[in-house]
């Protein structure tokens, strides 16, 4: 069995900027990085039970600012979307068919929600890459994500 939608709150995520470090000719997870990616592996163990969803989803980010630097938050969304698979949450984060992400004031790390959906058709490209499917027209509608 498969989860159909999750929620669930993480600490704040490094930046994508800061995920990893050059030693020599490797290129090797920051120790910041690491430190985060265990911490949310276990609370979204917890949250998920083991269950992740199938398929294509969609994601929806609340940032909660940590300080009054200015900050980009696309370099979120990045490792929010890796450690979801490393958790099992979700299998594959190309089968992210829609992301959003706001920061919100009264959010304290990023509140992270899920939702299974075929309402997104892939885009052709995605679909050449084998990312997301076929490029066909899904038939199910999720009447969460409708506009």
């Amino acid at each position: 069995m498969s989860l159909h939608a999750l929620v669930v709150t993480l600490p704040y995520p490094p930046s994508a900027n800061r995920m990893w470090r050059h030693v020599g000719k490797k290129v090797l997870r920051s120790a910041e990085y690491e430190r985060w990616r265990s911490v949310c592996a276990q609370i979204i163990g917890l949250e998920t039970r083991g269950q992740g969803l199938a398929g294509a989803y969609a994601m929806t980010l609340s940032i909660g600012r940590p300080d009054r630097r200015r900050r980009d938050i696309d370099n979120l969304i990045k490792p929010v979307g890796d450690v979801l698979v490393l958790a099992g949450a979700v299998a594959d984060d190309c089968d992210c068919q829609r992301v959003e992400a706001a920061w919100a004031p009264d959010v304290s790390g990023v509140r992270v929600r899920l939702l299974e959906t075929n309402r997104i058709p892939p885009s052709t490209t995605a679909a050449r890459s084998g990312c997301a499917g076929d490029g066909s027209d899904a038939s199910a509608s999720s009447p969460e994500l409708a506009a």
